[in-house]
């Protein structure tokens, strides 16, 4: 679950009759996503290894945020995290650094090339 500024993602895991448990710090999503504002976030196999792994769109809401000095912007990267199969998760963002930061709002996923591997879009 995506959430604003200064308020980390949740990530929560199905404890089944139990209800859901937030391991959002222990999985490693938290502190990553603490100083964005997410909208769109997906799982979806980004290597095609069988694990889901973790996208989120980012993008503050008020434009006007560029205009304090060395506060947050109003572009924001976006996030991706890979599933290390053990219930945590690595912060692999840079792979992504041909990508701009933009105000995103959402993200779509579909294997558009029948690989088997996702594909997404803000």
């Amino acid at each position: 679950m995506t959430n604003f500024h200064e308020q980390p993602d949740t990530l929560y895991r199905n404890q089944g009759k139990d209800g859901f448990s937030d391991v959002s710090w222990p999985a490693k999503v938290a502190q990553p996503t603490f100083l964005k504002v997410g909208w769109g976030t997906a799982f979806f196999d980004m290597d095609n290894d069988g694990w889901l792994d973790i996208f989120i769109a980012n993008g503050h809401v008020y434009p006007q945020v560029d205009s304090i000095p060395g506060g947050v912007t109003y572009r924001e990267p976006m996030q991706l995290f890979r599933n290390h199969r053990d219930g945590t998760f690595q912060d692999v963002s840079s792979s992504l650094s041909g990508i701009p930061p933009e105000s995103r709002r959402g993200a779509a996923f579909g294997d558009v090339n029948m690989t088997g591997m996702s594909t997404s879009c803000c």
